[in-house]
C-alpha cells in the first residue's frame, strides 16, 4: 500500500507554495501542528489526517506480521513451552510487554517467570531492563544471538538494553 498519493502530494505543495509566499512567521516554530496552522475545514488537514491514518493502520499490520514472524521462529527452534519461550524471548532483549503479546500470556505471569530468573542469576536488584524492538528481535532470534551469547548490543544506546540509574564501580 502506497502511503504517499497524489492528494497528500497536491496538500504538502500548497503547504510549501504559502510558505515560501508568507514566511516563517505566518506558520510558526517547527513544533507548531499543521492542525493548529489550518483551519478545521480547509481540505489539507482532511488529507493529512487520512494519511496519518492509513500510516498508523500500516504500523499496526507490520507489529503483527513481526509477532507472526517471531512465532514461526520460535516453533522452527521448538520451543514450545510458554516458560520457555517467555525466557528465550527475554533472553534476546524483548521487553516484557512485547513477551506477552507474542506468547500470549497474561504479563503478570510473563513477570513472575522474568523474575525468578532474574533472581536465579543473580541479576535481580539490576536496573536494566529491555527495549528491543519486534524487528530486532526477530533479527537475533534468526541469527540464533541472545544476552547470555553474545554481548554485542550489550548496554548499547540503540536500545537493546538500557541501564537507567545504575552506577559504575570502581575497580
Amino acid at each position: 500500500m502506497d502511503l504517499i498519493t497524489p492528494e497528500l502530494l497536491k496538500a504538502m505543495d500548497s503547504l510549501t507554495k504559502r510558505y515560501n509566499e508568507d514566511g516563517v512567521n505566518r506558520w510558526g516554530k517547527s513544533f507548531v501542528s499543521v492542525d493548529e496552522v489550518l483551519p478545521p475545514t480547509a481540505w489539507q488537514l482532511e488529507v493529512f489526517q487520512d494519511f496519518r491514518k492509513r500510516l498508523n493502520e500500516s504500523v499496526e499490520r507490520r507489529r503483527q506480521r513481526l509477532i507472526e514472524e517471531i512465532r514461526s521462529e520460535l516453533k522452527k527452534q521448538g520451543i514450545k513451552d510458554k516458560k520457555e519461550q517467555v525466557l528465550y524471548l527475554y533472553s534476546v532483549g524483548l521487553a516484557s510487554q512485547n513477551i506477552c503479546k507474542v506468547v500470549g500470556l497474561p504479563k503478570s505471569t510473563s513477570d513472575g517467570y522474568i523474575v525468578k530468573h532474574r533472581r536465579e542469576k543473580g541479576i535481580a536488584k539490576g536496573k536494566e531492563h529491555n527495549s528491543t524492538s519486534f524487528y530486532d528481535a526477530l533479527v537475533l532470534i534468526r541469527n540464533n544471538m541472545t544476552w547470555e551469547r553474545d554481548s554485542t548490543f550489550r548496554n548499547s544506546t540503540s536500545g537493546y538494553r538500557q541501564s537507567y540509574g545504575q552506577k559504575k564501580r570502581k575497580e
